[in-house]
Order: C-alpha cells, then structure tokens, then sequence
C-alpha cells in the first residue's frame, strides 16, 4: 500500500495528467480511492469487461458504481 504523502502525490499526478488530455488506465477494486477523479469505468469478471459506464451515465441514474460492481460480480450470490 502507499503512505498518506505518496496517495496526495499519485492523485496529483492523475490530475495533472487528465488536465494534460492524456488517458489513465487505474485498476483497483478500491472504489472510493478514484471517486473524485474517473471519467469511465470498466468492471471487469473472469477477464472481460462486464459493465462499462461513464459518470454522466451513472449520475444520471438510480445506480451507483458500488452497487453496479456488487449486481455483477455477486449476481445471485447475494
């Protein structure tokens, strides 16, 4: 894991590359860690893309990203 001052460091660098137009490519199951920075998000099972929605997609929507990655990766295993 990283320390407080290398995440700060890592989200500026995220913001300085998205505020530059170049794409960033994050793979985390830590939702909340990229919450203030995704554009898109790709939810992934057994290899493949499940799922792919935008934040204007979400925001305009009853469902959330949390909820959207639960529905697919548990289905009926809730």
């Amino acid at each position: 894991g990283l320390d407080p001052h290398a995440i700060k460091e890592l989200k500026n660098l995220i913001i300085e590359q998205k505020q530059a137009g170049n794409a960033v490519l994050i793979s985390t199951h830590m939702l909340d860690s990229v919450a203030e920075f995704w554009d898109s998000a790709n939810i992934m099972m057994e290899g493949k893309i499940a799922a792919r929605r935008t934040r204007s997609e979400i925001a305009g929507s009853d469902e959330n990203l949390e909820e959207l990655f639960f529905a697919i990766t548990e289905g009926d295993r809730k």
